[in-house]
């Protein structure tokens, strides 16, 4: 999944880099995106956190808006979803079983029980516990560069 997640940014970053210039982009470079990523999401459900990590990029920024009206993404979107597509016609089948086991019983019920522990130290507790180091020290430094521009 890793590996294919990054292919499909190595793609991704060539395409919106063409974008950003003002150019077309290339054909392969989405079309070989899409297909990487479809690739990674059908070994492993995590990597849509890539797509939408791509998704944040194009809409925080300007320049990259005319990605939404190039046809080739959409025909992408449309690959990718077919490349993934046994994973919705299983769960179908299987009455959305794998999505109940990582919804429920892999992310939600282990969180409810370890972290929260129904009071509100075990909210505050894993809640902290989910912070690491790096996103408490780019919160702090924000934080101080916002107030620096403000007076």
């Amino acid at each position: 999944m890793i590996t294919l997640s990054l292919t499909s940014l190595w793609f991704w970053l060539n395409y919106l880099f063409d974008i950003w210039k003002g150019e077309k982009g290339k054909t392969k470079d989405i079309l070989l995106a899409f297909i990487f990523i479809g690739l990674a999401g059908i070994s492993k459900y995590n990597s849509v956190f890539v797509a939408f990590g791509v998704f944040t990029a194009i809409i925080s920024n300007k320049s990259l808006y005319p990605v939404f009206k190039d046809f080739r993404v959409y025909i992408g979107v449309l690959l990718a979803l077919i490349i993934i597509s046994p994973i919705f016609i299983w769960n179908y089948q299987h009455s959305m079983g794998s999505y109940e086991f990582n919804i429920k019983q892999r992310v939600v019920q282990p969180f409810l029980d370890h972290f929260f522990l129904g009071n509100i130290w075990g909210f505050l507790g894993g809640t902290l516990a989910m912070l690491s180091p790096f996103i408490i020290f780019a919160l702090i430094t924000f934080k101080i560069m916002k107030l620096k521009t403000i007076y």
